[in-house]
């Protein structure tokens, strides 16, 4: 052993110290050794490698968040475009609608499907007429229901319609004089109203406005007009309206008058009805 070696003092060896052939390069931590004046030397600041990112992948934190983007982006760029089309499609030009009741039979049949017409009564100057099958909103004390501030939210899809549209035939326009007689038929202006033979007579009288009354849809007993002995003359900007079944239809004849704005359209067209595939079966 060397002098050098001797000064040095014992070293004992541990289990994973350097073996006698093992070869390591010393590094000296700049946080355990001092330079000749003693004060600290400085530390380096350490940069780490910038991970690479696979070209081709946007990578994402969250995943979730990665899929509520893309939800988000296919929602702005082909939903809404398409709620859109449709509401201003539906607000402004045409609509499907089913039959619910059977104020309308023999015309029209429960669950028929039609098509109303938007455009020609307020657009194309063909305002509704007599015998037009029109759909409407009806008189808040025919529902009891208090006219809607924001009518625009039932145009928007599967959002509830309040109060429901009615579906009804028009007889009688501005200035038109309205009588009913009992099995016999309706009366414009002195002269009997041609209908269809299926077509079921009124069994009710209508000669003056105190003859207008009855239950309404909710049950409660109407009657407009009081005992007025006055004659049904429609007033401007008003229509009267049956529906074609006359013995079984909550219309004109017991709530009276219908205001011409709260018309949503006219009926055009079937589009679909049950009694098609009945037609179909028994052939």
């Amino acid at each position: 052993m060397s002098s050098s070696d001797a000064n040095r003092g014992p070293v004992e060896r541990k289990q994973g110290d350097l073996g006698q052939h093992d070869s390591v390069e010393l590094k000296q931590s700049p946080q355990s050794f001092e330079d000749s004046t003693g004060a600290p030397e400085p530390i380096a600041p350490q940069h780490k490698p910038a991970s690479q990112k696979p070209k081709g992948k946007v990578q994402h934190d969250d995943e979730g968040m990665g899929w509520g983007h893309a939800l988000t982006e296919d929602f702005m760029k082909f939903w809404l475009p398409a709620i859109l089309i449709f509401v201003f499609v539906r607000g402004t030009i045409a609509e499907a609608r089913y039959i619910p009741s059977g104020s309308m039979e023999p015309t029209l049949q429960i669950q028929d499907r039609i098509l109303v017409d938007k455009v020609s009564p307020k657009l194309l100057g063909k305002p509704i007429g007599r015998r037009d099958i029109i759909v409407f909103y009806p008189p808040s004390i025919e529902t009891g229901i208090p006219d809607p501030q924001n009518q625009w939210l039932n145009l928007i899809p599967f959002y509830p319609e309040r109060p429901q549209a009615f579906i009804k035939r028009v007889v009688g326009v501005a200035g038109d004089r309205i009588e009913v007689r009992k099995g016999v038929g309706i009366f414009v202006n002195g002269k009997l109203v041609q209908e269809g033979a299926n077509v079921p007579k009124p069994d009710y009288d209508l000669t003056s406005l105190g003859d207008i009354r009855g239950f309404s849809m909710i049950g409660e007993y109407l009657k407009p007009f009081g005992d007025s002995r006055a004659p049904i003359v429609v007033p401007p900007h008003e229509l009267f309206v049956l529906g074609d079944n006359h013995t079984n239809s909550s219309d004109g004849h017991v709530w009276g008058f219908l205001e011409d704005n709260r018309v949503i359209g006219r009926a055009c067209l079937t589009i679909w009805s049950n009694e098609w595939l009945s037609m179909l079966f028994h052939q």
